[in-house]
């Protein structure tokens, strides 16, 4: 009933105690993305380590652990 326009913004915020802004954002989320939550927009830098030059390093790690970094490094 809601999705086919039975009820107006504003009807539904008044009976769901919340703003017409929110009525709005949960059907357009709906809309997008068929959840009323956004997915999450994660921020930052990619990883420059790939998971396998990970496994590689901590193989390499794994013997004599108190490397330093620039050892680490090295090994790349």
């Amino acid at each position: 009933m809601i999705e086919d326009g039975g009820f107006k913004n504003e009807e539904i915020a008044e009976a769901a105690s919340c703003t017409n802004r929110t009525v709005k954002a949960i059907n357009r989320n709906l809309r997008l993305f068929g959840s009323t939550t956004a997915p999450l927009n994660r921020g930052g830098r990619p990883r420059s380590i790939t998971p396998t030059m990970l496994n590689s390093l901590l193989e390499h790690l794994s013997p004599e652990p108190d490397l330093y970094i620039d050892e680490m490094v090295e090994y790349f």
